[in-house]
């Protein structure tokens, strides 16, 4: 007997396995991307309440003290620790008061005056000790402290003239020349400590020459020195085309 062989449509597995799993995906992501906003939400109301910002500027300010005393008395590992913290901070602040839009006329005030003075302290504190011999050119000290002096200058007369003539005050925002010559900067300082906290382990346990340290302080100075006179360039530039 022969039975009628009936066609019964394949069901394609693989195609709802698929689409399932798409929905069960697309869950958790969903779910993801709301506790972040509400995160960043929250957290944008408590730093506005808190004025973090303004808050890590001030640390800045109190730190510098303490940064000097310890590099004075040659404490090299808890002044690296500090200067490390005060170049946190000096990127946060910033990066912090545009993410929140809360831009103050008060830190824009003490953020450059934290910012001048500890690099001219550490600077000169480097030429006391002795690293210009070797380690930082001392004509790049001159040129650095020269050039944070005579803006620390301009800045205060700018201000003294906005006072005085009861003007809108309109901070110097920092371009991608300042920002990498200030990294820069840092990044020698901590540098030139580290070398000389951890000299004899460099040089003995290493086995890495002392020559190439200096070398590589002195490429970072060249650096620091072609970037600041590209930010000089075009702060010098900007400013006379708003004139």
């Amino acid at each position: 007997m022969n039975i009628p062989r009936m066609n019964i449509p394949r069901m394609d597995t693989h195609h709802t396995n698929t689409s399932g799993t798409k929905k069960t995906t697309q869950k958790p992501l969903s779910c993801i991307k709301k506790i972040y906003a509400y995160m960043q939400q929250k957290f944008i109301i408590v730093a506005r309440l808190l004025h973090i910002p303004l808050l890590l500027t001030i640390s800045r300010l109190f730190c510098i003290p303490f940064i000097f005393y310890y590099m004075f008395n040659k404490q090299w590992l808890i002044t690296i620790i500090l200067f490390i913290i005060a170049g946190i901070t000096d990127v946060l602040d910033g990066f912090l008061a545009r993410l929140i839009k809360q831009e103050t006329v008060l830190g824009s005030y003490l953020d450059p005056l934290a910012d001048k003075v500890l690099k001219v302290g550490m600077f000169l504190l480097c030429l006391y000790h002795g690293f210009s011999a070797q380690l930082i050119p001392l004509w790049l000290i001159w040129f650095i402290c020269s050039k944070e002096v005579l803006f620390l200058l301009i800045y205060g007369v700018y201000m003294i003239w906005v006072t005085y003539n009861k003007k809108k005050y309109n901070p110097a925002r920092s371009h991608l020349w300042g920002k990498l010559a200030g990294f820069f900067e840092i990044v020698l300082i901590s540098t030139v400590l580290l070398i000389i906290s951890m000299q004899s382990y460099i040089i003995y346990t290493l086995g890495i020459p002392i020559q190439w340290c200096i070398y590589t302080t002195l490429c970072l100075s060249y650096i620091i020195a072609i970037l600041n006179v590209c930010a000089i360039v075009f702060y010098t530039k900007r400013l006379i085309m708003e004139q």
